[in-house]
C-alpha cells in the first residue's frame, strides 16, 4: 500500500505543475494581449482627440470671426445711426485717386446724346456708325478692359452723332497713347475739332491728310501733342477757313508718365466758352473759342506726327466717348422741383466704385446741400437693362450707398441726411434699345424729402 501510494503522490504532483505551467502561459498570453489591446486603445483615443480638438479649434475660429463680423456691422451700423436705407452693406469708399480732383470742376452735360464704348463692334472692324479718310479698327489691347477704336496717323475719324448741339455741351473720352518718341523728345499728336458743317458739304468724303478747316464753317480746334515732358496743347478756332482770332499754345506737365495708361479727356462748351481737361487738371479756358452764328454738329479726330508704327508701336486708342447736352441747374431742380437727374456719377463697369471724373458733379450737389443745411434727400440708383434684374437691383442699391458714403467722407455732408435706394432696371428713363438710351438710364436720382 506504501509502496504504491508513493507513484500516485508523483503523479499528482506532476499533474498539479502540469497544470499550473498551462496557466501561467495562458495568463502570460492574455497578459499580453491585453496590453497590446491597450496600447491600440490608446492610440485610437489620442487620434480622435487630436480630431476632436482640431474641429473645436475651428469652431471657434469660426465664432471668432463672426463675433468679429458682428463687431464690424456693429460700428458700421453705429455710424450710419437715424440713416434709413434699404440698400445692403458696401465696403465703397470714396476711391483715393478722387482727392487729386479736388479742383476738378467738370460737370457733364444733362442728357447724353451721344454714346460709344464700341461693345457692338466686332474686333478688328471699323464701327459702323463712323466716317474715315483711311481706315481703322476696334481692337482690345493690355493697357485696359473693353474695345477701343486704333486710330491710323494722318487720318481724320468722325462719329456720325446725328444731332446739332446747342449752346450748352460736354464731351467726354479716354485716350491710351502708346510708344516711344521720335528722339526728339515727342511722339504725336492728337486732335478733336468741333465744327460746323459748311452748307453743301454734308456729304463731302473726308480726304487723308486734307485741310480739316475745309469741312467746317466754323470750327474749334483742340490739339494735344504728347512729349516725354508733358503736353503741349494747341487751341485755334476758325471762321469762314479763316482764323478767327484766337490762338494759344500751352504746355503742361498732366500727361507726363502716362503713356500707356488711361488718360480721361473731358471739354465743356459754354455758347462761346471752351474749357479742356486732362484728368484732374484743367489745361484750357478760352472765353471765346467756338465762333458763334453757327450751329455745330461734327466732331472730328485726327493724330498725325507719329513715325512708324509698326516699327515703334505708337498707337492712339480712343474709348467710351461720350456727348451731352444742357447743363444742369442743379440748385434750382433739387430745391424747386424736389429732384435732381445727374448722369455725371459714373461707376466703373458693373461695379459701385466711382470714377474719379465724377468729383465734379458730387461737389455742385455738395455745395447745394451744406448751402441748405436742412434739406435732407433719398439717394436712388439706377442702371440700364444689362444683365440680370436681381443683380442690376443690388448693384444700384451699392451704387447710391457709395454716393452717400462719397457725400459724407470727402464732402462732410451729414449722412443722417441722407437716406439710400435702388431700382435697378425697373425704371428706366427711356428705351434701353440704344448705346444713349442705356447711357441715359445709368443714374443717379436725389429727391428731396
Amino acid at each position: 500500500m506504501k509502496n504504491s501510494f508513493i507513484p500516485l503522490l508523483f503523479s499528482l504532483v506532476f499533474s498539479v505543475c502540469a497544470n499550473a505551467q498551462i496557466n501561467i502561459e495562458q495568463k502570460i498570453i492574455n497578459k499580453t494581449t491585453q496590453r497590446a489591446d491597450q496600447k491600440i486603445d490608446n492610440a485610437i483615443d489620442k487620434s480622435l482627440d487630436n480630431v476632436e480638438n482640431g474641429a473645436t479649434k475651428t469652431k471657434k475660429d469660426k465664432k471668432s470671426k463672426s463675433d468679429s463680423s458682428s463687431e464690424d456691422n456693429s460700428k458700421e451700423k453705429d455710424e450710419s445711426a437715424n440713416v434709413k436705407s434699404n440698400a445692403p452693406a458696401s465696403s465703397q469708399n470714396p476711391p483715393e485717386d478722387m482727392k487729386s480732383y479736388s479742383k476738378f470742376d467738370f460737370v457733364a452735360g444733362e442728357k447724353v446724346v451721344y454714346f460709344t464704348d464700341f461693345s457692338q463692334t466686332a474686333v478688328g472692324d471699323f464701327p459702323a456708325n463712323w466716317n474715315t479718310s483711311g481706315s481703322g479698327e476696334v481692337t482690345t489691347n493690355n493697357k485696359a478692359t473693353g474695345k477701343w477704336l486704333k486710330l491710323q496717323n494722318n487720318q481724320i475719324y468722325m462719329p456720325e452723332i446725328n444731332t446739332k448741339l446747342p449752346e450748352n455741351f460736354t464731351m467726354e473720352m479716354d485716350v491710351i497713347v502708346t510708344g516711344t518718341d521720335n528722339g526728339n523728345g515727342a511722339l504725336g499728336s492728337l486732335t478733336t475739332i468741333f465744327g460746323a458743317t459748311k452748307p453743301g458739304s454734308e456729304n463731302e468724303p473726308l480726304t487723308a491728310g486734307g485741310n480739316l478747316d475745309a469741312y467746317g464753317k466754323s470750327a474749334a480746334r483742340v490739339e494735344v501733342k504728347f512729349t516725354d515732358l508733358g503736353a503741349d496743347i494747341s487751341l485755334e478756332n476758325v471762321k469762314n477757313d479763316q482764323t478767327a482770332g484766337v490762338s494759344s499754345n500751352l504746355r503742361d506737365d498732366v500727361t507726363k508718365g502716362k503713356l500707356g495708361k488711361v488718360m480721361h479727356f473731358s471739354f465743356t462748351a459754354q455758347k462761346s466758352r471752351l474749357r479742356v481737361y486732362i484728368d484732374e487738371k484743367k489745361v484750357a479756358d478760352i472765353p471765346k473759342m467756338l465762333p458763334q452764328g453757327d450751329v455745330y454738329d461734327r466732331i472730328y479726330f485726327t493724330m498725325w506726327g507719329f513715325s512708324d508704327q509698326a516699327a515703334d508701336n505708337q498707337n492712339v486708342y480712343l474709348g467710351n466717348i461720350r456727348l451731352a447736352v444742357g447743363l444742369p441747374d442743379m440748385r434750382s431742380k433739387l430745391l424747386t422741383e424736389g429732384k435732381l437727374v445727374t448722369r455725371g456719377i459714373t461707376f466703373d463697369s458693373g461695379s459701385d466704385k466711382i470714377k474719379p471724373a465724377s468729383y465734379g458733379t458730387l461737389k455742385e450737389i455738395a455745395t447745394v446741400l451744406k448751402e441748405n443745411p436742412t434739406v435732407k434727400v433719398k439717394v436712388v440708383g439706377h442702371t440700364d437693362n444689362d444683365g440680370n434684374a436681381a443683380s442690376n437691383l443690388e448693384l444700384s442699391k451699392k451704387r447710391a450707398l457709395a454716393v452717400k458714403n462719397a457725400l459724407s467722407k470727402e464732402f462732410a455732408i451729414d449722412a443722417s441726411r441722407l437716406e439710400t435706394d435702388g431700382k435697378g432696371q425697373a425704371e428706366p428713363a427711356g428705351p434701353n434699345t440704344s448705346a444713349e438710351g442705356k447711357a441715359n438710364n445709368r443714374r443717379v436720382e436725389f429727391i428731396k424729402l
